[in-house]
């Protein structure tokens, strides 16, 4: 459990015509619950927050009239309540977000929380000495995080601009731990590394992050996930080189089109649906770029706890895969249907790519600092010239394979790690990958 200590003062207000004295600490107490299970449960496709009255009893008796003033200052909104079916949610108001404040904050590990030692079995091939360094790596990385000087920026959503407050309680704090060195999550679990650093938000790891009092660099895999699965056709199925669709489907990848497109495809099917142009509404609204790829994993995967709304749109997916791609789609059926994880075969395909270059950069630069997260690594600025031609020419060879139609070399994101993605995104935007926080096994039902 994360304690925070958020900047509130005593106030004074009126109830049943009399004076009374709301206290800044129970305004924290009641807070904090609300953070801790948002940062823990996520919150439904509006933004709530469900907290049982049990809950908030428990932290605090008289909590009901501070929730009330909450409310009438506008801090606050509350659902609907259905008995016996639906507890209260609650969300903070857009303003409220922007003046909301932490002082400080101090994180207990859970002594509840399940060994994190469990999960799929996968296994990877990865040298000790190679798992040893990069333990000792990630005790090297010092953190720029001084609450009194500078609060985090808070994380934007990608429709419509609305802070994810659960992102700014999540960064707040896995920054505290690292910086104070104690209860730090480092573990292996089906087939990848998770730590601390693995859940901050990409602007986080690049702004509060150092290595060797260095900024840091990243190097990632573009649309990670979709080529892993063309690597992995052409492992099981050498002949699907020769396919026209498939030549479509890599092309799209190397010049960084495939989410572009998908998504274009996907609203283009949706808005047929959306007959009286209900944009505003969160069932026919336009999909973003990161909620394209979140249904693209939850195609190849099954469904995602926290995605209600994306989880009901598998029939839209799966038409457009099985209409675009067939061959690609044959083979993934073909693997579920034989209760197979296509999960676990592009996880090991692309930690040991990731754990690949790192041991090549271990040893062709013995003094270079490395953290890892998923589908990317992180290095001293110092060394980025230096490690992007070992990154390049191992991205290159991983797809030397790979069909490709005549495009613009200039575009080829894979051998120019820092292109930006095709489609901008806005200023508020959230540019976190999807591969940073999504494949914690207990949020899954998968496909088999």
């Amino acid at each position: 459990m994360t304690i925070f200590q958020f900047d509130f003062n005593d106030v004074y207000t009126t109830c049943d015509k009399k004076q009374i004295k709301l206290r800044g600490d129970n305004f924290n107490k009641i807070l904090n619950l609300y953070a801790n299970l948002t940062m823990r449960n996520g919150t439904d496709e509006n933004g709530y927050t469900v907290i049982h009255s049990s809950k908030l009893k428990a932290t605090y008796s008289g909590y009901k009239k501070y929730i009330d003033y909450m409310i009438s200052e506008g801090w606050i909104k509350r659902s609907y309540y259905k008995k016996g079916e639906k507890s209260y949610g609650y969300r903070l108001t857009e303003s409220f977000k922007k003046e909301l404040k932490i002082k400080s904050l101090y994180h207990y590990p859970s002594k509840s929380k399940q060994s994190k030692n469990n999960g799929l079995n996968i296994s990877i091939n990865v040298e000790p000495w190679v798992k040893k360094r990069l333990k000792a790596d990630f005790n090297k990385c010092t953190v720029d995080y001084d609450l009194s000087r500078k609060q985090l920026e808070k994380t934007k959503d990608s429709w419509g601009g609305f802070i994810q407050i659960g992102k700014w309680f999540i960064n707040n704090r896995n920054l505290a731990k690292l910086q104070k060195g104690r209860n730090l999550s480092y573990y292996w679990k089906s087939g990848r590394l998770y730590t601390d650093f693995t859940y901050l938000s990409s602007k986080v790891r690049s702004n509060n992050i150092l290595l060797n009092d260095e900024k840091i660099v990243e190097f990632d895999i573009k649309s990670s996930f979709p080529l892993m699965l063309a690597k992995y056709c052409l492992n099981i199925s050498p002949d699907i080189v020769d396919d026209h669709d498939f030549l479509e489907y890599c092309t799209s990848i190397i010049n960084g089109d495939f989410y572009k497109d998908l998504q274009y495809r996907l609203n283009e099917l949706r808005n047929c649906y959306n007959k009286e142009g209900l944009e505003s509404d969160v069932s026919t609204r336009y999909l973003t770029r990161k909620e394209t790829k979140e249904l693209f994993q939850i195609y190849l995967n099954g469904n995602y706890k926290k995605t209600p709304l994306l989880n009901g749109l598998r029939p839209e997916i799966n038409s457009i895969i099985k209409c675009r791609f067939p061959e690609i789609h044959k083979i993934i059926k073909d693997i579920k249907d034989n209760g197979e994880m296509l999960y676990c075969e592009l996880v090991k395909l692309e930690t040991e790519l990731i754990m690949s270059i790192i041991e090549d950069l271990y040893i062709e630069y013995p003094n270079v600092l490395i953290l890892s997260c998923h589908d990317a690594i992180y290095v001293p600025e110092s060394f980025q010239q230096s490690v992007s031609l070992v990154w390049n020419q191992w991205i290159s060879d991983f797809t030397k394979d790979f069909p490709r139609d005549n495009y613009d070399a200039k575009q080829d994101c894979f051998t120019e790690y820092f292109l930006e993605e095709f489609d901008e995104q806005s200023d508020t935007e959230e540019t976190t990958s999807i591969d940073d926080n999504w494949f914690e096994e207990d949020e899954w039902e998968f496909s088999i």
